[in-house]
């Protein structure tokens, strides 16, 4: 009789582990794909700063106040500009 006890407690923290791996593991999963998502946006924005260039609020200021004297790459910095927000 202590023997079915001993193995019936045995079996179950068995069981207890088992779900304490798959939750780990979900967790891990979970995590993983949190940072791929957020290298993403990383590299995405990183591209965006880059296409605006180094003086992006003098072209911001400029397309306020005078749209039709925009270069095409003036215009390019305003749109990266515009997704970046």
């Amino acid at each position: 009789m202590k023997r079915d006890w001993l193995q019936l407690i045995s079996n179950a923290a068995i069981i207890v582990g088992l779900v304490v791996v798959i939750f780990e593991l979900k967790q891990s999963r979970d995590i993983a794909r949190t940072h791929l998502i957020k290298a993403d946006y990383v590299a995405i924005q990183s591209r965006l700063y880059a296409l605006m260039g180094e003086n992006a609020a003098d072209v911001v200021a400029k397309a306020k106040t005078a749209p039709s004297e925009l270069t095409d790459g003036e215009k390019i910095v305003v749109d990266a500009h515009l997704l970046a927000l």
